[in-house]
């Protein structure tokens, strides 16, 4: 699975740290439509923060869970970090050969 790591130009709170690396994955399709029943995908930035909560991997040493509430608490510079690199990790993962397990 395709991970891209980076920093956020602010940093997200977590407790009393404000933690600035960030891991996020590729999504998979059960990551898309469990997004889609918590919020329309046509609200795109609403869709982006489920998303998020998804493939999000670490930021700093916290490793999750991660709530909606903690992304939308982000200054637009630090989201956009996210979500860039969450559209690299995907596109990562589709060049990388397929791992299928047929079941």
């Amino acid at each position: 699975m395709s991970t891209v790591k980076g920093t956020l130009p602010h940093g997200m709170r977590v407790g009393e740290e404000i933690h600035r690396h960030f891991e996020v994955r590729e999504a998979l399709v059960d990551d898309m439509v469990q997004a889609e029943k918590d919020v329309s995908p046509t609200e795109l930035h609403a869709f982006n923060v489920q998303l998020l909560c998804r493939v999000t991997v670490k930021i700093g040493s916290f490793t999750g869970p991660f709530s909606p509430g903690m992304f939308m608490k982000l200054k637009r510079g630090d989201y956009n970090a996210l979500v860039q690199a969450m559209l690299e990790a995907d596109k990562l993962g589709e060049s990388a050969p397929a791992a299928v397990e047929n079941t």
